[in-house]
């Protein structure tokens, strides 16, 4: 089996290229930062997307590449549209041409977080221009025959190496003794991004087809997952402090928890709550 993974150099992508099977042929895509052994592709050229696909003559395409920040996109909503909704669009067209399968990532953002728990079906009801965005990408996605489409909450990472990883940026700012502000209102469920990862591989194995939510069960704000993971790494965690939302800031939803009861019988790799995770972190 043939993979091609957009966004390869982040933190979900650089996860996904670890996690297939070792008879598995996983290549990543890059925008931005050149990469030996992977492939160029830019979500705002359809011949550059069609390229890149076409030149890993895979079977699957897995759609990590976005703009992934709420605040970045509630700035430039036309260029959250053109990258996380068009770009998805030609993804999806450039592999429906190849003779590929797509697997698409959504986030939990879709929903406005005023009824958790989130089912499959339940309506979305985006609050900012990044949930909006990811919903139009879900749309162009769930329109090509056989797509696979997992939406997700907030991801982090164990590995200090990992790319884009809260975790990582939170240990250089403390060890330098600068304080972190954290959001302590709204309810999030911080799920590691090689298990999503894993979650992928096995749904994509199985054939798996249409809306699947994918995350960890525990609840917490971003100050209380941010202190237990400075208390883990031994640093100073009155160093987090709570803070409101910046004037500037994205709406967010407050709960937008997803009901994971469907990739649950389908008999998917169980998910760590974040206080387990933590505590694998304090060990090492």
């Amino acid at each position: 089996m043939k993979v091609l993974v957009t966004g390869a150099t982040g933190l979900l992508g650089s996860r996904m290229l670890k996690v297939f099977p070792s008879d598995w042929e996983v290549t990543g895509a890059y925008h931005s930062r050149p990469v030996p052994g992977m492939v160029e592709c830019s979500l705002g050229n359809s011949g550059s997307v069609l390229c890149a696909i076409e030149e890993g003559d895979c079977e699957w395409v897995v759609h990590c590449a976005a703009i992934r920040s709420p605040d970045v996109c509630a700035k430039d909503p036309r260029q959250a549209m053109e990258i996380n909704a068009r770009g998805t669009e030609r993804v999806a067209r450039a592999a429906a041409k190849a003779g590929a399968r797509l697997a698409y990532v959504s986030t939990d953002y879709v929903f406005s977080g005023e009824a958790p728990p989130y089912k499959e079906d339940d309506a979305p009801s985006p609050l900012n221009a990044y949930g909006h965005s990811k919903l139009a990408g879900e749309r162009h996605a769930l329109a090509m025959p056989g797509a696979l489409v997992v939406r997700i909450p907030a991801l982090y990472s164990l590995d200090p190496e990992a790319p884009n990883n809260v975790l990582a940026a939170l240990k250089t700012s403390l060890e330098e003794g600068e304080s972190v502000p954290a959001d302590d209102r709204c309810v999030r469920y911080y799920t590691l991004a090689g298990e999503v990862a894993a979650a992928f591989a096995f749904l994509m194995g199985m054939g798996h087809r249409g809306l699947v939510h994918v995350s960890a069960g525990q609840s917490s704000t971003k100050l209380e997952f941010l202190r237990a993971a400075a208390d883990a790494m031994g640093l100073d965690s009155a160093l987090v402090l709570s803070a409101g939302p910046r004037p500037s800031a994205a709406d967010r939803p407050h709960d937008s928890h997803l009901d994971t009861g469907l990739y649950a019988s389908l008999g998917g790799p169980p998910l760590t709550g974040y206080r387990g995770a933590i505590e694998r972190l304090k060990k090492a």
